[in-house]
């Protein structure tokens, strides 16, 4: 969160510096020549609606489009003309995009920043970028930063250009089929705040992955952000224009007295909606997006299944009469109040809403949070649900209700009602009479424990099994567990409360230098109703006994004997040396099955063929366990180191020096005969290289060595340890 934060102050810098993008799209494809392009019917009606400005007869249909062009065109799709004052950290240099900004701000696609973060962004101390995390509003700043100036001129996402269209349109379900989602291969990408929009979006049919992934996190181009609107409304026109039977999804602009208009599809009512009567209207859905709704009156056996208020001002009754019937009404995000009666189905998703409801009503459905809901004196309620989002929600029932369900936080039930069953989920502060009172909160797994029970030792050639005990845990639910050993993850598997825990049985792979300890743990996990996600686990160690290692060593010894030959393999070159050896097991293997003796406890072997003095020690099992391996370079052909089983003789700290070389110190074997480990050559009496060569045959017969690796013989290998040339 600090990161995000200097990169915002950073760039709000920078923004300021660098001349504003143009709000017209940058000229480079011809719309005469736009017939080929795959949204060309898209494109041509925007241009035609309006929703995009050319410049010269030229648009710029593939490139990626910026967060304030996409709310520029949403504004246009709704026209909307109010404006809000834009918040000095979010003010865009350029008037005109300023001024969409202002509308897409009073229009509620963006919402401005919180005072904390106001002051924040005033301030250059480093300091309060640190304690950006001690804000009370961190949830909101995080819903916020996507919308600042940093981003405005970002390209959008697919994602958040979907999640604008559907907050646009008011396409977003108060409690969409998420699984509508898992068509998309990467549906897992898309970030929680979009989720719910691209659900309802899913759920209606309006998005087309690409080799069935959504690819929420790219760019999203002009022609796709487009074509996502026009798969949603199939024109734009005034109110005067509507009569009859109308099959197509239109965005009305205007006030509007219709009378007789059947909708087969989704209409809305643009933000100059101030007026609205629809006489014997039928509709499928209607959504109302207006600035300042003044008057709605539904008559006449008019019949709308859905109708949906969004971010009206001013006070507003929907009570349909002489026989019209509303379904379901839907109260989104606006202001004012809003006096309903008559409607058997509610659903508030709005958010600081205040709602009146009279008469007779089947469900209410609440996800928007803050609300004051009042349940007239006289009314009857048969179900009310507040959501999981619904926290906040103050409830006043004056009439009576069926069943509550309270799935949210902080909220509050009171009234001079009556309930007959209250179940919550959340701590709730009830005032209110109830014939039952019920808590109906998913503890899950909260006081629960879990035991891994397993041997202290597992005897060498025996499987692992391995069991667990759940204690206090909720009955009659579904838990998922998992076994992990030396945490992998083993064993995914579901188990009721009550039933046996499913076991764990391993049967280990014994091999030479296998850990001696192995952990098991188990973890179990549940999500609540509430969406708490918990985890318990336990874990225990078990010492497992293995075969002893000249066990191991004789099972590979004949292979080994017959793969170490005598005499160089290589092409002279220090890289072969650097890419060829034997591994380090095989070299154990074959001094061990040689049976090699060393008066000291160390032992040496120059392996001829791959240039290598291997360094053993004996180990609490007398065994020769391998130390330390260097590269060398033994002796040239012709003068070649001499095989056999040597011991060292005697160190010379300052070696030997000739007329043409230094070399030292130098550690000899093979008695008193000028045979040793040394240095490689340097210039005489001097610490520069004289002759670097290494990794291959190259001396007068003696062994040339790094100097770390010399050093190392010279102060820890006695003499008289054993030297095998081989």
């Amino acid at each position: 969160m600090k990161n995000i934060m200097r990169i915002i102050i950073y760039a709000l810098v920078i923004i300021t510096l660098l001349s504003p993008l143009a709000s017209a799209f940058a000229p480079t494809q011809d719309s005469t020549a736009m017939g080929e392009h795959w949204a060309a019917s898209s494109l041509r009606k925007a241009q035609n609606d309006g929703l995009v400005d050319g410049y010269e007869g030229y648009v710029l249909p593939d490139e990626s489009i910026s967060t304030i062009h996409a709310l520029t065109i949403l504004c246009k799709v709704f026209n909307a003309t109010e404006k809000a004052q834009v918040p000095l950290s979010m003010v865009l240099e350029d008037e005109k995009d300023n001024d969409y900004l202002a509308r897409a701000i009073h229009f509620g696609l963006i919402s401005e920043p919180s005072q904390d973060m106001d002051s924040f962004r005033d301030s250059d101390s480093i300091e309060d970028i640190d304690n950006i995390r001690d804000l009370d509003s961190i949830q909101e700043i995080d819903t916020h930063i996507q919308f600042y100036a940093i981003d405005l001129y970002r390209p959008i996402s697919r994602q958040d250009a979907f999640a604008l269209i559907a907050k646009a349109f008011s396409l977003i379900e108060t409690d969409p089929d998420y699984s509508a989602l898992e068509r998309f291969e990467d549906y897992h990408e898309i970030s929680p705040e979009n989720t719910k929009a691209i659900a309802s979006l899913t759920v209606l049919d309006l998005l087309n992955g690409n080799d069935e992934k959504l690819c929420p996190q790219d760019e999203i181009s002009l022609a796709a952000f487009l074509t996502v609107i026009y798969r949603i409304v199939g024109r734009f026109t005034p109110a005067s224009n509507l009569y009859g039977n109308v099959s197509y999804s239109a965005v009305v602009n205007g006030s509007a007295r219709l009378f007789g208009v059947d909708f087969n599809r989704t209409v809305w009512f643009d933000c100059n909606a101030a007026d609205l009567v629809f006489n014997n209207v039928t509709a499928e859905r209607i959504i109302i997006r207006s600035h300042n709704l003044k008057s709605l009156s539904i008559t006449n056996s008019s019949h709308i299944k859905q109708l949906t208020l969004v971010n009206q001002n001013g006070d507003v009754r929907v009570i349909p009469n002489n026989s019209a019937v509303v379904d379901c009404l839907v109260i989104g995000a606006g202001n004012g109040k809003v006096s309903v009666q008559g409607i058997r189905n509610i659903e508030i998703c709005g958010s600081s809403r205040e709602v009146s409801i009279s008469g007779n009503v089947k469900t209410l459905l609440v996800s928007g949070s803050d609300n004051k809901i009042t349940i007239s004196q006289g009314a009857q309620v048969d179900s009310i649900v507040l959501l999981d989002d619904a926290i906040g929600s103050r409830l006043i029932i004056d009439g009576n209700i069926g069943e509550l369900l309270i799935k949210s936080q902080d909220s509050e039930v009171s009234g001079m009602g009556f309930a007959e069953t209250i179940r919550y989920t959340q701590e709730t502060m009830l005032d209110i009479f109830a014939s039952n009172v019920i808590d109906a909160t998913d503890y899950g797994l909260e006081n629960a424990i879990v035991n891994v029970e397993i041997p202290d030792t597992l005897p060498v050639g025996e499987a692992l099994l391995a069991s667990a005990s759940l204690v206090d845990a909720q009955p009659g639910i579904e838990y998922a567990l998992v076994w992990y050993l030396d945490d992998v993850p083993m064993l995914e598997q579901a188990f009721m409360t009550d039933d046996a825990l499913p076991a764990f049985s391993h049967l280990f792979e014994y091999s030479y230098g296998m850990d001696e300890i192995a952990e098991i743990k188990v973890e179990i996990s549940y999500t609540t109703v509430q969406g708490e996600m918990q985890q318990i686990s336990d874990s225990n160690s078990v010492i497992l006994e293995n075969y002893d290692t000249a066990y191991w060593l004789s099972i590979d010894a004949k292979s080994v004997l017959e793969k170490v030959t005598l005499g160089y393999l290589g092409d002279y070159t220090l890289e072969w040396a650097l890419e060829n050896d034997l591994s380090d097991y095989e070299k154990t293997v074959w001094v061990n099955a040689k049976g090699y003796k060393s008066n000291s406890e160390y032992l040496l072997w120059i392996n001829l063929a791959y240039q290598r003095v291997n360094i053993f020690m004996r180990n609490d099992e007398n065994i020769w366990e391998l130390i330390r391996s260097c590269i060398v370079g033994t002796g040239a052909p012709g003068r070649g180191t001499p095989p056999g089983v040597w011991t060292t003789s005697y160190k010379q700290l300052h070696g030997w020096t000739t007329a043409t070389y230094t070399v030292k110190p130098v550690v000899r074997f093979r008695g008193s005969i000028g045979y040793a480990f040394h240095s490689r050559l340097y210039y005489p009496n001097t610490t520069e290289i004289r002759d670097p060569s290494i990794g291959y045959p190259i001396s007068l017969g003696c062994v040339r060595m790094y100097d770390e690796d010399i050093w190392f013989i010279y102060d820890n290998i006695p003499d008289g340890t054993t030297v095998v040339v081989h």
